[in-house]
């Protein structure tokens, strides 16, 4: 059986975790306020003018995949389609749903906290980047979606480690249908569950994640089979974008002479690398990205299944499905900041100190976007914060490793035993 978070009596410890819970809910409501492109701001996104466009068209009736063209996957439809109930401040309407997205996606990271250690410390320090990640990041992070897919997987993660797979399954599903890059911690999932809670609950879950996958994905695709296929076929068959690993080290050597970058606008929507050398390099990076995930899922299934080492092992599939992908939108970050906090022990605080400087240099770049497209001096900190993102999956990775050589979680990460039962 999976093992389940002991209740936490002590009235004492439990008062200070709501507390730190209600500040860190607190400050992330001021950054949203206050940061850049928030809810005080009237600057929006082209992306957010996009989703307000689609979100016309739906509630006029038009049919996703099949009368209008959607690149996203379905499960991104409700968050297009509900702040258009008043297109005249859908901009205002569609930053205060991510607002609440992001504050539900505090309580939850919260409660995983929870499952993997109960000092209320480790919890600030879970939540703290979370809080700030509006200031952090930058205009990201209420212009774009992705605090959506992000919340849904907190959200799973949680129910998971709480002991209720198929829950948590279904909590997997709707991310996946909604951002595919969930996907790339379903091995570590899965060997999770089998080793907890056995084979049997591990079919169960599977039935419940393909049920929902399922329910979502058939429908467009009966209504729209070429549409939905189209939408999947130009994110599969996409372009190095520039702001990825590969692509920003193509930049960085066009700027030492040593390449020709030619850049040209993608689809959906990027500035992407034009030429045979990118794109060989691109199916490179996809390779590697490949690798790393089942690296990691590898390395977990080879040791102990504890609670602190699948946060680790969760955390190191998503980072390195970012850092070597050959698209990395500064969205993509929004992904990590529920999880990688998670992460137990001197390991954990690492990476999360390297996700944070990944985030302030996302601002950074992302600012001096126009200087980007030009091949300009801004690569070189586009090149170090897709550096830092290697560098915390290789941290998050190497402690999957040792801890596949270690009988259980104490020895890799700290002991975690006061989370479990």
């Amino acid at each position: 059986m999976i093992r389940l978070v002991r209740e936490d009596h002590d009235p004492a410890r439990r008062l200070a975790a709501a507390g730190i819970v209600a500040v860190a809910l607190l400050v992330f409501a001021v950054c949203c306020l206050l940061g850049p492109g928030g809810l005080l701001t009237s600057w929006h996104a082209a992306d957010v003018s996009y989703y307000g466009q689609l979100g016309s068209h739906l509630r006029a009736g038009e049919i996703p995949y099949r009368t209008l063209y959607v690149e996203y996957p379905p499960g991104a439809l409700p968050v297009f389609l509900a702040p258009s109930v008043d297109q005249g401040n859908y901009v205002e309407l569609f930053k205060v749903l991510m607002t609440v997205l992001g504050c539900a996606a505090i309580v939850a990271t919260a409660v995983t906290a929870t499952a993997v250690g109960r000092s209320v410390g480790w919890l600030a320090v879970a939540v703290a980047p979370l809080a700030v990640a509006p200031v952090l990041l930058g205009s990201v992070f209420l212009n774009r979606f992705d605090p959506w897919p992000m919340f849904l997987t907190a959200v799973a993660l949680a129910v998971l480690l709480r002991g209720r797979p198929a829950a948590g399954s279904v909590g997997f599903a709707l991310s996946v249908v909604t951002k595919i890059y969930a996907l790339a911690a379903l091995p570590v999932v899965a060997v999770y569950i089998a080793r907890t809670a056995g084979r049997a609950v591990l079919k169960r879950a599977a039935v419940a994640f393909a049920a929902v996958v399922a329910l979502v994905m058939v429908p467009f695709a009966l209504v729209g089979p070429g549409g939905l296929a189209f939408s999947f076929y130009v994110q599969v068959t996409r372009h190095l974008e520039i702001e990825s690993l590969a692509g920003s080290a193509l930049l960085v050597a066009d700027r030492l002479g040593l390449y020709d970058a030619r850049i040209v606008d993608g689809t959906p929507g990027s500035r992407d690398l034009a030429g045979a050398l990118p794109t060989s390099v691109g199916i490179a990076s996809a390779i590697v990205e490949v690798a790393a995930i089942a690296a990691v899922s590898w390395w977990f299934a080879k040791g102990s299944s504890g609670p602190c080492r699948f946060v680790a092992a969760f955390a190191a599939a998503l980072v390195g499905y970012v850092a070597f992908g050959k698209v990395l939108s500064p969205q993509y970050l929004v992904w990590l900041v529920p999880v990688v906090p998670l992460v137990r022990g001197r390991v954990g605080l690492a990476a999360t100190a390297l996700l944070v400087a990944a985030l302030g240099l996302t601002h950074l770049e992302f600012s001096a976007w126009n200087s980007i497209n030009r091949v300009g001096p801004a690569v070189w900190v586009l090149l170090a914060r897709n550096l830092v993102l290697v560098g915390a999956y290789v941290l998050l990775a190497w402690s999957v490793r040792r801890g596949s050589r270690a009988d259980g979680d104490g020895v890799a990460f700290g002991a975690c035993a006061d989370a479990v039962g």
